[in-house]
Order: structure tokens, then C-alpha cells, then sequence
């Protein structure tokens, strides 16, 4: 039996802790012995398969500390549990750098943003890429991402998009609520504030709309404030985090979202999955122009246009009839993204 260990930040908040979380379940289901090494245990909103042995890493609140209870921890859990591969989905390069780890283990390592605009830090993005060459292999989400690296870092690596979950509910065909919503985190990079602007002159045409925003993030309080400020905060909801998100946005108008780069978004690949009309800006690593063919299954608007993106959704509510097709060729993409689709993808790494 193969042991396998994955590094994750912590069980709720991001979407590379959702793919993580979803690929140790599934390989713990399929036979594997794995191991989840957690780094802050601030949150539990991941179900994690009762098989898979989790390990929480201490925390201090000295910043340097930290880094070196940490990683004397997880060289700990590490070395007892021997894995024949670690895998890590973008987030603990310094704990690897620092703990010299990645020439004892075969790490698979993993770009989960988009490269150019994301590492914008000099001495975080060389390390990023002296781990990257020493890793084992290296996956990333889009071919744009692959690109970004030299040719030596391309030629140890593979591209898997992100996964759809299994138990997503089933699509809605009915006659949709005068609702918009998004989920995401509420960070600079989703660029909130343009979403916030778009809507306000959305409703001038369609007065009886609401925006529903799930997520939480260091931007809330000064989005909820810019709201205000719009003087449209009575027809924005900031929900916080909901567990059963898919179930209350499945028969809203469309999903939308204004980021100005990721790599492939969650919430997007669900907001497709479940049929909803979803309007995205086609931001770089490209991970939205890889699910999405505008005017077929969503659509696409450039980064930062707001214009395009209030006639766009216009066009959705304006024509309901186009919109059911447009939802049940959405809904394909779960065949194409399956957890086992991509599982399968990812025991090929290994190989």
C-alpha cells in the first residue's frame, strides 16, 4: 500500500485546500495509507474521510517561531510516517526551503495561481522556483501557469485542472430568483469592489435585484463599507460562509465573478456544474477561457471591463429561453472534471 502525504493550510477557507482535501479523501478511498499534516487549525469545514490520519502543526503567535515549531513538527510526522510521496498544493515553500526537506521526500508540488501576478515578491518567487526544481513533479492548473516557468520546471511537469466534489445537488431548471450571486474569498485579487460596481449599474435596469456575496476574507469590512458608500448595501448581502452554499444559489439568476487572476476557480467549476448561467472575466493563468465557451455553456468578459460585464448580464436576464440550454451544456463539465476523472490524472504523476 502506497503512503502518501498531503500538506494542507488548514481546513476551510481557500481552494487549494478544498482540491486537497477532496484528492486525500479520494485516494484514502481507493486504497492508499495517507496522511493529512495540517498547518493552523483555525478552521474544520472539510469532512476529511475517517482513513486518512490527520496531524495538526503547533502555532505561535511569534512569527518566527512558528516557522520553526512548525517545521520541526512536520519533519517529525514526516519521518514516522515515511511517505513514498508528498504532495502540496501551493502555500509552505519556506517551511520546505528552510527545513531542507525537498531532497528526502518525493515532493509533488503544485502552482495554484496565476504565476506573473501572484509571486510578486522577489525572494518568494526564487524560492518558489529553486523548489520547484527540486521537486519530484510539479502540476499546474493551466497551461498559461505552465508556462510561466522555465523550460527545465515545464519538462518535470503536468497540467490537472481543479476537480468538481460528487455531491453537488442536482441543477435547477425552474424559473430562476431575482438573485446574483457569487462566492470566493474576499481578497484584492477577485476585485469585490469592481463586482459591487457592476451591480449598481445593473440595477438601474433591473431594480428588484439583490447580490448575494458568500466568502469571508481580510477585504469584508471595507467592501461591506464601499457598499455603503454605492449606496446599494440594501441590496447587497455579505453571507459569510455557508456550508450548504450549493443548495441556496442553485436557482439564482447567474453566478458571476470580477477576479483579476486566479488559477481555476472552485466556485466557478461548481456554479457550472450546478447549471448556473455564470458570467467570469477571462483572467490569467486562463483557467475561466479553459471551462468556460463563451456564448455556449457562460460567458466571458475581459478583465476589469465593466461595461461589457452589466451588458452581459443584462443578456442573461433578457433571455431566459437561451439561458436554459446554456445551463444544461454548463452542467457537462462534471462529467469532464469528475473527482475520479482527475484522481486517475494524479496517480499518473506517480507512476
Amino acid at each position: 500500500m502506497k503512503k502518501i502525504t498531503f500538506l494542507i493550510a488548514s481546513l476551510g477557507g481557500g481552494g487549494a485546500e478544498r482540491v486537497t482535501a477532496l484528492l486525500a479523501n479520494k485516494f484514502a478511498q481507493k486504497g492508499y495509507d495517507v496522511q493529512l499534516i495540517i498547518f493552523s487549525s483555525m478552521y474544520d469545514e472539510y469532512e476529511i474521510d475517517h482513513r486518512v490520519k490527520k496531524a495538526f502543526l503547533p502555532t505561535n503567535k511569534n512569527k518566527i517561531k512558528d516557522i520553526v515549531y512548525k517545521i520541526r513538527e512536520l519533519k517529525k510526522l514526516l519521518r514516522d510516517f515515511s511517505p513514498e510521496y508528498v504532495i502540496e498544493l501551493g502555500f509552505s515553500y519556506r517551511y520546505l526551503f528552510f527545513g531542507n526537506l525537498l531532497n528526502k521526500y518525493k515532493f509533488i508540488l503544485s502552482e495554484r495561481n496565476a504565476p506573473q501576478f501572484h509571486h510578486s515578491n522577489k525572494i518568494e518567487w526564487k524560492m518558489i522556483q529553486y523548489c520547484f526544481n527540486k521537486a519530484y513533479r510539479v502540476v499546474f492548473q493551466t497551461q498559461d501557469a505552465q508556462k510561466s516557468y522555465k523550460k527545465n520546471i515545464q519538462n518535470i511537469s503536468t497540467v490537472i485542472p481543479n476537480p468538481i466534489k460528487d455531491n453537488l445537488p442536482d441543477p435547477f431548471y425552474g424559473d430562476r430568483d431575482n438573485r446574483i450571486v457569487a462566492f470566493s474569498r474576499l481578497n484584492e485579487q477577485k476585485n469585490i469592489p469592481m463586482m459591487l460596481r457592476v451591480f449598481k449599474q445593473f440595477i438601474v435596469n433591473n431594480k428588484d435585484f439583490v447580490l448575494e456575496i458568500y466568502g469571508r476574507g481580510e477585504s469584508e469590512q471595507e467592501l461591506k463599507q464601499y457598499a455603503i458608500e454605492l449606496g446599494i448595501s440594501n441590496q447587497v448581502t455579505f453571507k459569510g460562509f455557508e456550508k450548504d452554499i450549493h443548495n441556496k444559489i442553485k436557482s439564482a439568476m447567474m453566478f458571476i465573478s470580477t477576479s483579476d487572476y486566479e488559477g481555476i476557480s472552485n466556485s466557478m467549476l461548481e456554479a457550472l456544474a450546478i447549471g448556473l448561467p455564470c458570467v467570469c472575466t477571462d483572467c490569467p493563468a486562463g483557467g475561466a477561457r479553459m471551462a468556460i465557451r463563451s456564448g455556449h455553456n457562460g460567458y466571458l468578459v475581459p478583465v476589469r471591463d465593466e461595461q461589457s460585464m452589466v451588458e452581459i448580464m443584462n443578456h442573461v436576464v433578457n433571455n431566459q429561453e437561451e439561458m436554459k440550454l446554456v445551463s444544461k451544456q454548463a452542467t457537462e463539465i462534471k462529467i469532464k472534471l469528475s473527482i475520479d476523472e482527475i484522481f486517475s490524472q494524479w496517480e499518473i504523476v506517480m507512476k
